[in-house]
């Protein structure tokens, strides 16, 4: 263990006499700064305490929040695949749409060439 704080020239030394007087004028002189001291105190532990609560409550609710923010975040990637798989079928049968128009164009294209020739 540490060595005691030497002692100021001001503190009372247990060898000292104590005298009755000078600790009333001690608590008569710094009575209100002892008190008002003493007020904020109980105002600091009962704040300390409220927040200890308070950030007690939000490291409960954390996994929970996290929980709601996995599943809104699966949903969102569900969607999202569903519309992409919704557009790559659009454009799947766009495409034989076209190569159906256009191969049948060819078809009329030829004919008509087959005409002219004969």
């Amino acid at each position: 263990m540490s060595a005691p704080p030497p002692s100021s020239p001001n503190s009372i030394n247990s060898r000292e006499f104590l005298n009755l007087s000078n600790l009333h004028s001690i608590v008569c002189d710094y009575g209100n700064k002892i008190d008002v001291n003493h007020n904020e105190m109980h105002k600091i532990k009962e704040q300390i305490g409220q927040d200890f609560l308070v950030c007690r409550v939000d490291h409960i609710s954390i996994p929970h929040k996290l929980e709601d923010h996995d599943m809104k975040l699966k949903a969102i990637v569900v969607v999202m695949v569903g519309v992409a798989v919704a557009i790559l079928e659009m454009m799947v049968v766009d495409l034989k749409v076209v190569t159906k128009l256009a191969n049948g164009k060819r078809l009329e294209l030829i004919a008509d060439d087959m005409h002219v020739m004969f």
